[in-house]
């Protein structure tokens, strides 16, 4: 009893004691500049070539219209992200210090959302579970999630500001800006189901108890404000070239049952949090007052499965603001409940340690999805800062790519990565692209070169020679830096 006292008095104190506790995990973790997710070259390689060219890429796309690559990636973001580095430099610290910031404003929104629907208490319990959560944690790479995120927790904190008002404007600017949030990242596409099926399910609701068609002017602005947006969307993205908007999301296609297996990868990375969201969606739907929220999260599902993105363990973090929502709704009904509440406040702050806990052992164990780690290209990075002029054109495969360690090489290549992109937006063959980009050096194995690049040949044309491990230069770049002995024919010349 006394036990459950204590926690009791102190239950703000150890809850903030929790969230600094977690916010200082993350900050380690993007502390870590020598293993980094392999996305984070690619962004820096964009900021990079976008600042010394003022086209998005110099290996990707290679296409000048940042609205077109708005529109299927998160190109507007990136107006964000290359201000930010023009201030701080094009650096791993840099980019993963933006990624922090924007979780910590993403944490402000959701504790102001909290106690506007709910109540302070609420909202403190639900921002520890949040910044316990690996979904938020994980949020720290160079990629778009954190602005993503970002940008669906403000549109959730209009949502729920405008939920018992009224006044049609507040749920029109909601559809709007659920529209806007895609200009952040497209995932914000299962958000704009998801309050489309809360409105829906207001309406609904309305029509069964008054049994006759009724006009709910809140669900009517919401989807009249989509509508409009949309359409601009559609206009400024879309419409201009279609083929090229889907080129990437339609990349790589993936049956039914690949989905089914992609989706139960989700579960092993997050077993937590996706039991959660099963629990409130199975389980909100009996409880009449929480209906809305079990409304929101199968609109989540629903979004999922239209959406249907990528299986990959950064794409699903993009679900912790719902999520947050369900733990709220599902704590805050215990706490009013009397067999839950002589118990709850003990029991959540060790729920609370042990998946605190969890996140210290992940910090130190070796991490599952897409990294690069610094160390086995370290001496290869040497040489070739010891030897090669940094306007150097370095050609690297995706498992050697190490733009992020060598962001003073800004024409690096990749090698059988979404350099494919490029090639099909322009029409282009394999061998037109390396005669025209002509690399100077290879970094990677002969053996991992993909197919069909026609890179091999390029090399094998071009007869590079390797002058260290892994590293292949074309012979007369290698003579001309005295990598190699001049020939026989230039020495007679000489």
């Amino acid at each position: 009893m006394k036990v459950a006292q204590w926690v009791q008095q102190r239950w703000a104190m150890l809850l903030w004691v929790g969230i600094a506790l977690a916010t200082l995990i993350k900050l380690a973790a993007a502390l870590n500049t020598h293993v980094i997710h392999i996305d984070t070259h690619f962004h820096l390689n964009l900021a990079s070539n976008y600042l010394l060219r003022g086209e998005m890429s110099y290996y990707l796309w290679r296409v000048n219209d940042l609205s077109l690559l708005g529109g299927s990636g998160s190109g507007y973001a990136y107006y964000l992200l290359t201000a930010w580095l023009q201030v701080f430099g094009v650096s791993i610290p840099a980019i993963h210090a933006l990624m922090f910031i924007l979780g910590l404003f993403s944490l402000v929104l959701i504790y102001r959302m909290m106690r506007l629907w709910w109540n302070p208490e609420v909202a403190l319990v639900t921002l520890a579970f949040v910044a316990s959560s690996r979904m938020f944690i994980l949020q720290y790479h160079g990629r778009m999630d954190a602005f993503g995120t970002l940008a669906y927790c403000a549109v959730l904190y209009l949502w729920v500001y405008a939920r018992n008002r009224p006044f049609w404007g507040w749920h029109a600017l909601v559809g709007v800006l659920a529209i806007v949030a895609a200009e952040f990242h497209i995932l914000a596409t299962v958000y704009v189901i998801a309050l489309a099926c809360v409105y829906a399910f207001r309406m609904g609701v309305l029509i069964l108890e008054n049994r006759r068609w009724v006009w709910h002017v809140p669900t009517v602005a919401y989807f009249v404000g989509a509508f409009l947006a949309g359409c601009v969307y559609l206009v400024l993205h879309v419409l201009p070239a279609p083929a090229d908007y889907f080129i990437i999301t339609g990349a790589v296609p993936r049956s039914w049952l690949t989905r089914v297996l992609g989706t139960l990868e989700f579960l092993l990375h997050f077993p937590l949090e996706f039991m959660l969201l099963s629990v409130g969606i199975f389980y909100l739907w009996r409880i009449k007052p929480l209906r809305e929220v079990w409304a929101l999260l199968v609109g989540t599902a629903i979004g999922l499965g239209i959406v249907s993105p990528s299986f990959g363990i950064h794409y699903t973090t993009h679900l912790w603001p719902m999520i947050a929502i369900a733990f709220a709704a599902l704590w805050d009904w215990m706490r009013q409940q009397g067999r839950f509440r002589a118990t709850l406040y003990r029991w959540t702050i060790v729920f609370l340690a042990v998946i605190l806990g969890l996140r210290v052992v992940e910090l130190l164990l070796p991490q599952r999805f897409p990294l690069v780690t610094y160390a086995p290209h370290q001496a290869a990075i040497a040489y070739m800062q010891a030897h090669f002029p940094p306007e150097t054109v370095i050609a690297q495969t995706t498992d050697f790519y190490t733009f992020a360690w060598m962001t003073d090489y800004p024409a690096l290549i990749s090698v059988g990565s979404l350099e494919s992109v490029g090639l099909e937006l322009r029409g282009e063959a394999y061998s037109d692209y390396w005669a025209r980009e002509q690399p100077q050096v290879y970094y990677g194995t002969l053996g991992i070169i993909p197919e069909p690049t026609d890179f091999l040949a390029y090399l094998e044309q071009q007869q590079f020679v390797e002058v260290f491990p892994n590293i292949w230069v074309q012979p007369a770049f290698a003579q001309s830096l005295g990598l190699l002995p001049a020939t026989t024919e230039e020495q007679g010349q000489g």
